[in-house]
């Protein structure tokens, strides 16, 4: 039970969401045959944090704000001014900043859920949102 005592568990992303990370191992275990090397990338790709959790909604938000796109399942950068721009009128430029940090490739440059939550939100995470107003 240790890897979930702190926060973490193994278990397959939502396809087109996967993290970074889990696609490194994934790429991993793909070059390597079978056995315990393979198991363990495949492990490591599977496994669920709270840097993936940040990383994932991130990426919801990001897709909800590309309307514009073709197909916004690919999307995992803002890669336009019209996402760009509704991103900004949504969020204001700290939604904007946190958004990118939170879809960085690296897990540990991630900001947190709450430090997510305020800057999208600019209100204190341990309130509801009807409280707010």
């Amino acid at each position: 039970m240790g890897v979930e005592a702190v926060g973490e568990h193994l278990s397959e992303s939502t396809p087109a969401f996967d993290p970074p990370e889990s696609r490194f191992w994934r790429r991993k275990a793909d070059a390597v045959p079978d056995g315990p090397k393979r198991r363990y990338a495949l492990a490591m790709a599977g496994l669920q944090t709270q840097p993936s959790d940040v990383y994932k909604t991130a990426l919801l938000i990001l897709r909800m704000c590309s309307c514009e796109e073709e197909q916004p399942t690919g999307v995992r950068r803002i890669r336009s001014a019209t996402q760009h721009n509704t991103i900004v009128d949504l969020f204001g430029n700290a939604g904007l900043t946190a958004l990118t940090d939170a879809l960085a490739d690296t897990p540990a440059d991630r900001p947190s859920m709450a430090e997510l939550y305020r800057a999208l939100h600019g209100g204190d995470p341990t309130q509801s949102h009807h409280e707010t107003r």
